[in-house]
């Protein structure tokens, strides 16, 4: 990237120890680019005073200085493409004293639960906006700002107050940015939005949706998907990996749309099957293969299980085995199918894949 600002090391205190980091300097406007950086999507985010501190599970240690004092603080990007965004650096780092809110004062509450954990299989927990972790349990209420981690053998499947459905397993991580819904007010007001860091997911949209169909975001280090009242499946693996969305049947048997975009260009998804891999948000989301049930049950059926909808990789009447007769193996295989003569763009009148300058940056 042409801003990345100057790299120094040197030793950083941290829980008793000294440890050597790679420390960059925050300034306005410029975005950096954190040397050998995919670990990040899992790495720790501390705040230490106006600093940002970012710990790897296998030692690594970057300092970002002022990332928290400058006016506007930078998104950070790793080699191959990857980008958290500093509004959700600044999440995943919380508070500076992690449940200072909840300790002043016993009263203190996150807000109205936006879900519940329908289903939790194995170690979940969540840290809310105050810094407070909370192992969760089934009938755990989730709030807005939540980050959600699960271990490697862990799952969690959440249902929304407008009837969204979410699950979320594989060593996964996602942060609750939004959830609006009166379903007696201005359904211009109510929005859904989720930052997935990594992970393999499935989402099944509920009444926000129905009401406003542009107001239902998922974030991802590679793209930002917008969701069209439907049922979708993916995997974030981040560092220079196959990053993959799928679009599935609808629990009713209708089929909705998704964009994917990122900086780089857009592509709509609107056939079940269709499944888009990205790499990078520099690359342009290339064309849908088309995949068959088996081939989506083979890449998502685990956390489809926990999912509270209980979504399908087939349409309703029809099973894996018929849909599985002929097919080939998977994208990034050379098998897949293309997109078959007459797959469909957008619907006519769609503004769907259309966007604002602030969606993209060019």
């Amino acid at each position: 990237m042409d801003n990345r600002v100057d790299i120094e090391l040197g030793a950083v205190p941290g829980d008793g120890d000294e440890r050597t980091a790679i420390v960059l300097n925050a300034e306005p406007g410029k975005d950096l680019l954190i040397p050998d950086g995919g670990w990040i999507l899992g790495g720790e985010y501390i705040r230490q005073g106006s600093d940002l501190v970012i710990k790897g599970v296998d030692g690594q240690l970057v300092v970002i200085r002022d990332f928290f004092s400058v006016a506007s603080a930078p998104n950070l990007y790793t080699g191959t493409g990857a980008v958290i965004k500093a509004t959700l650096a600044a999440k995943l780092a919380g508070p500076l004293a992690p449940g200072q809110y909840a300790q002043s004062s016993p009263q203190a509450s996150p807000g109205e639960p936006i879900g519940e954990a329908a289903e939790v299989d194995g170690e979940v927990k969540a840290t809310r906006a105050d810094g407070t972790e909370v192992v969760l349990e089934e009938g755990d209420p989730v709030f807005q700002g939540d980050v959600i981690e699960t271990g490697e053998d862990g799952a969690i499947g959440i249902e929304f107050v407008d009837g969204s459905t979410f699950s979320l397993d594989d060593g996964g991580r996602m942060v609750l940015d939004e959830m609006v819904y009166d379903p007696s007010g201005d359904a211009e007001k109510n929005s859904f939005a989720v930052s997935l860091v990594k992970g393999t997911f499935s989402f099944v949209s509920g009444q926000i949706s129905k009401t406003d169909p542009e107001a239902m975001k998922l974030d991802t280090p590679v793209a930002t998907i917008g969701i069209r009242g439907t049922t979708i499946a993916g995997k974030i693996t981040g560092e220079g990996q196959d990053n993959t969305i799928s679009l599935l049947p609808d629990p009713g048997g209708s089929t909705g749309e998704i964009v994917m975009t990122n900086e780089a260009g857009t592509v709509v998804l609107n056939q079940i099957g269709a499944t888009v891999s990205v790499t990078s948000i520099n690359q342009a989301p290339p064309a849908p293969v088309i995949l068959s049930s088996a081939q989506l049950a083979s890449r998502y059926d685990s956390v489809l299980s926990v999912n509270p909808a209980k979504p399908s990789t087939s349409p309703a009447g029809e099973s894996e085995d018929e849909d599985a007769a002929g097919e080939g193996g998977e994208q990034g295989e050379g098998e897949g199918e293309k997109p078959p003569a007459g797959f469909k763009g957008p619907r006519p009148g769609s503004d769907f894949g259309k966007h604002t300058e602030g969606d993209i940056k060019h």
